[in-house]
């Protein structure tokens, strides 16, 4: 895809929110053109921390998340935790000509290490 694209496509899933386009080898290191990064910005990684219903990205969405697949999810990175239908899962990202993303079995006992054993996965 080329920027322009990019661009359209996030405009496309959020298009109440301003869009800046970053761009880097991963989330952490990614950057504007004018070298903005988007750990220095006031709302970074906020929608890690909370939930905040006035930046729903669909007018229908009351919990302020956009509908796409998992494996599509361009900030999903190696080590993430997800909460699948079966129990939770950890993410493994290669990337190459095309990105893949895997998805293993997070066992009971790494899961109750981690302190997920008291959450529900649905």
């Amino acid at each position: 895809m080329n920027a322009a694209a990019d661009v359209g496509t996030c405009e496309a899933v959020c298009p109440a929110a301003e869009v800046k386009l970053h761009s880097g080898s991963d989330i952490d290191s990614a950057g504007t053109e004018a070298g903005e990064t988007d750990k220095t910005r006031a709302n970074a990684f906020r929608f890690q921390r909370e939930i905040v219903p006035q930046c729903a990205c669909s007018a229908g969405a009351s919990t302020g998340l956009s509908p796409i697949a998992i494996e599509d999810d361009m900030m999903l990175r190696t080590g993430d935790i997800i909460a699948a239908d079966d129990g939770f899962r950890i993410a493994a990202i290669s990337s190459g000509q095309k990105r893949s993303v895997l998805f293993r079995p997070l066992s009971k006992a790494e899961a109750q290490a981690l302190g997920l054993s008291r959450l529900s996965s649905r």
